[in-house]
């Protein structure tokens, strides 16, 4: 049974969210990111090339012309394929924006998946938010967990979208586009610990959401689902000029810093991510 672990991403603007994304699946302990950057020219891809030199990574360019949901999925799967994924391989599919967490180190979920001849995992997504429900850009420091500290239910309440994801499976494994869901394998039982300790968190809520909603309305190539949710999150942000952290609908809570699980000292060793200076 193979114990090696890919993950792969489509990369479109956002750069500064890239160096958080590279460390944290680097410390999670990702084998090989993909990093499939799409644009008009090259010079994204360059850029993505500097911020990843010093991670497990590939970069590989392919040219579009705009955000395409239902493309990029062939895309990244292709690019997995020619660096080497393999039908037992495991294989994280991401949103750059998208944070896993896990309640045990990456490996150790592998290893009981091999022992049960499991193919999937799927979790639950939890959007993060700042202190003050306003759109911040993310900065350097501190880690991103931490400049969003707060959880609130976005996807589910205000978008009224699917709020589960499937965060690991195999290299044989067929998702639908939106990658909430499989054609060929199964996800009803969770390797160690519960469902709930399976967490997607979701950095979208950041400066320039908006202009990114925008665009993508505009796009032939974005799902009329995802234009509804843009139109959605744009409707409401613009009425009251933040989240508004007093809806109790949002379910709002503080989460603060990502725990890691060190798999060098023991399969129940947390290490909590040590606040950063500003």
């Amino acid at each position: 049974m193979s114990e090696t672990i890919y993950a792969a991403v489509s990369i479109f603007d956002n750069l500064e969210i890239v160096p958080h994304f590279l460390r944290h699946y680097t410390r999670l302990g990702v084998n090989k990111i993909v990093l499939s950057v799409r644009g008009k020219s090259p010079e994204l891809a360059e850029s993505v090339a500097k911020i990843a030199v010093d991670y497990p990574t590939v970069v590989h360019f392919t040219p579009a012309q705009y955000f395409d949901c239902m493309e990029r999925f062939g895309v990244e799967n292709e690019l997995l394929r020619r660096e080497g994924m393999q039908d037992d391989n495991y294989v994280l599919h991401l949103d750059l924006d998208e944070f896993h967490e896990y309640p045990a180190p990456l490996i150790d979920i592998v290893r009981q998946m091999n022992k049960a001849d499991a193919w999937a995992v799927r979790g639950w997504m939890v959007d993060r938010v700042a202190a003050d429900g306003v759109l911040h850009p993310i900065r350097d420091e501190p880690c991103i967990s931490e400049q969003f500290p707060l959880a609130a239910d976005i996807t589910k309440s205000i978008l009224a979208a699917l709020n589960q994801k499937i965060m690991l499976c195999r290299g044989r494994v067929h998702l639908n586009s939106g990658k909430h869901d499989t054609f060929n394998a199964y996800y009803d039982r969770v390797p160690l610990g519960f469902t709930e300790q399976y967490r997607v968190h979701h950095f979208k809520w950041i400066d320039g959401v908006i202009e990114r909603f925008e665009q993508r309305i505009t796009e032939p190539g974005t799902a009329d689902g995802y234009k509804n949710e843009c139109r959605s999150f744009i409707k409401y942000y613009r009425t009251y000029g933040r989240v508004d952290l007093s809806h109790p609908w949002l379910n709002v809570r503080h989460l603060g810093a990502f725990a890691y699980h060190d798999a060098s000292r023991s399969n129940r060793t947390t290490i909590q991510e040590k606040p950063s200076k500003a």
